[in-house]
């Protein structure tokens, strides 16, 4: 009989263990599944900004394309003055 309740005790003992064990396991999978929705909003952000930064630079790369373009005509329409002047300077010269 008392092989019986020790096996019974030995028995209730690993039964409490485990519960202890399988509510350790259950409040580390919680601990786990909220780093995991701190991780995904972090991500989120993270994605958000990255986008939003995408965005800018593309629409800076766009106003500095066009700004060269604009800075392009002036220069080439200097050039032309520039070379109109100095043709008319060389018909001056030559009428002297």
């Amino acid at each position: 009989m008392d092989g019986v309740l020790q096996h019974k005790d030995a028995l209730q003992t690993k039964n409490i263990v485990m519960r202890n064990e399988i509510n350790k396991l259950n409040t580390d999978n919680s601990t786990l599944g909220i780093k995991i929705e701190e991780v995904t909003a972090r991500e989120e952000k993270t994605l958000h900004e990255h986008e939003r930064t995408h965005n800018e630079l593309a629409d800076t790369k766009e106003a500095l394309l066009t700004e060269i373009a604009l800075m392009t005509d002036k220069t080439n329409d200097y050039e032309d003055i520039v070379q109109s002047l100095n043709e008319n300077a060389s018909k001056l010269t030559e009428n002297n």
